[in-house]
């Protein structure tokens, strides 16, 4: 058995939300990915977007940052 952690959190400035993800860096390195190489595979990510509901537009997609890549996690380029 495996425990899932799923948040969607809103941030009012780029630099909260870092400084909100800088705190998980422990966390993150930790992640595990499901059923490699399989058909159902699932990797653990974190999904980075724009969130312009409060303007009345829709999300605008960033960029998926997958956490098995751990190199990226400990250069700093989450």
């Amino acid at each position: 058995m495996m425990y899932r952690l799923t948040m969607d959190l809103v941030f009012d400035s780029e630099e909260e939300r870092d400084k909100a993800l800088n705190l998980m860096k422990p966390y993150l390195a930790k992640a595990k990915d499901l059923n490699t190489g399989k058909s159902n595979e699932e990797k653990s990510h974190i999904h980075y977007h724009k969130c312009m509901h409060d303007e009345g537009k829709p999300c605008e997609d960033e960029h998926t940052l997958y956490i098995s890549d751990v190199k990226q996690i400990d250069k700093g380029k989450i």
